[in-house]
C-alpha cells in the first residue's frame, strides 16, 4: 500500500504597514534584518515583476511608489521574502504588504520578534502569522494546483476576509490565527460585528493556544470558518 508523502510546512507572517512617500525604502536594511528569519540563503530578487537578479545588486533605496513588487528566493529557489503594494487609501496613503516565509516552529518565537521588530520601524496597521503547507502559496494562502504542462495560482478573494480589508485602517481582520497583531481599532471592530474579544487581553501582540482557537471557534459560530489554527489555507 502506497502512502502519500506528507507535505511540508513553513511558517508565514503577513504585516500591512502604511509607506510614507518622502521617505525611502531601504532596502538592504529591509534584507539584514527580515530576510534573517527566514530559513535558507538569499541568493535572487526580483523588481516589479522584471527578471532574476543576484541578491548583490539589491538597490539602496526606492520610492514606496515605485516599489510595486520585490521578491527574494534562496539559493534552492524557495521564497523568502515578498513585499508588494496593497493598496492605495482614498487619501492617497500606500499601504504595503510583507510576506516573511520561515522554518515550521509552533512556538512563533521568531515571527512575534519580528512583528515586535516591523512595529517598531514602519507604522503598521495589521499582521499574523500562521502555519502554512507547501502545497499552498505563501502570498494568496490558496491551494496551488499542478498540471501536466502548467501551475495554477488562484488570487486571494475578498470573502476570506473577516472585515474589508479596505477597512484594514480603520481596525479591519482577515482572520484569527496563531500570532496577530491587532490595533485598539481592530479590538474595537471585532466588538462591533459581534466577535467576541473579552478575554484577549491586552498589547498588540496577541499569540493564542490551539486550545484558545478552539474556544474562540465555540464562542463564536458565526465566524468559526475565520478562526485559522490549521495549515491548509484560506
Amino acid at each position: 500500500m502506497l502512502f502519500a508523502k506528507k507535505k511540508a510546512v513553513r511558517n508565514i507572517t503577513k504585516l500591512y504597514f502604511f509607506t510614507d512617500e518622502e521617505k525611502d525604502f531601504d532596502l538592504p536594511w529591509v534584507r539584514e534584518h527580515a530576510l534573517r528569519y527566514c530559513s535558507g540563503l538569499p541568493s535572487k530578487f526580483s523588481v516589479n515583476f522584471g527578471g532574476n537578479k543576484d541578491i548583490s545588486k539589491l538597490p539602496k533605496r526606492m520610492r514606496p511608489s515605485e516599489l510595486e513588487y520585490l521578491d527574494v528566493t534562496s539559493s534552492e529557489g524557495g521564497a523568502m521574502l515578498v513585499l508588494s503594494q496593497a493598496f492605495v487609501k482614498p487619501d492617497k496613503r500606500l499601504i504595503h504588504e510583507c510576506t516573511i516565509i520561515s522554518e515550521f516552529d509552533h512556538t512563533f518565537f521568531h515571527e512575534k520578534e519580528l512583528i515586535t521588530w516591523f512595529d517598531g520601524y514602519f507604522e503598521l496597521i495589521y499582521g499574523y502569522s500562521r502555519a502554512l503547507r507547501e502545497d499552498y502559496h505563501p502570498t494568496s494562502e490558496t491551494k496551488i494546483k499542478k498540471g501536466v504542462f502548467s501551475t495554477e495560482l488562484r488570487a486571494e478573494k475578498l470573502s476570506v476576509w473577516m472585515s474589508s480589508p479596505y477597512e484594514m485602517s480603520a481596525g479591519g481582520v482577515k482572520g484569527i490565527y496563531p500570532v496577530n497583531y491587532w490595533t485598539e481599532g481592530a479590538l474595537k471592530k471585532m466588538e462591533e460585528i459581534g466577535f467576541d474579544v473579552s478575554h484577549v487581553g491586552s498589547g498588540n501582540i496577541f499569540h493564542f493556544s490551539d486550545v484558545e482557537g478552539e474556544s474562540m471557534r465555540r464562542n463564536n459560530p458565526k465566524y468559526k470558518d475565520f478562526v485559522r489554527f490549521d495549515e491548509f489555507g484560506t
